[in-house]
């Protein structure tokens, strides 16, 4: 049986307690409540774009941290964007909007 060393943790969980800190060192890792739970993601940076003429939704384009593809999403609202998603790899990550780009007010200006 093990037992707790000087340091708290149990001998068997002391590796993944040191990937959780140089996770957390590089910015690669979001712990998030949910309720008594506590889940860890990997950040993703994103790029908002505002709709534009006749649409309604706004558009997410995020770099996956698991495979390194680009995944597209869409949100009703701007202030939805940020927060847990699921990929469409299939893994959860925690989205950060990096980048807003909305579009020019005199666009659809007559010649």
């Amino acid at each position: 049986m093990s037992r707790p060393n000087a340091d708290g943790p149990l001998e068997g969980g002391r590796q993944e307690n040191i990937a959780t800190a140089t996770a957390k060192r590089q910015g690669l890792a979001v712990i998030v409540r949910q309720g008594r739970r506590r889940c860890r993601y990997l950040v993703a940076s994103a790029s908002l774009y505002e709709p534009a003429n006749e649409r309604t939704w706004w558009w997410i384009s995020l770099r996956c941290p698991w495979c390194g593809s680009v995944h597209l999403h869409r949100v009703r609202h701007e202030q939805d964007a940020g927060g847990v998603r699921r990929t469409g790899c299939g893994r959860r990550v925690f989205v950060k909007v990096r980048t807003v780009y909305r579009s020019k007010a005199n666009s659809g200006a007559a010649a």
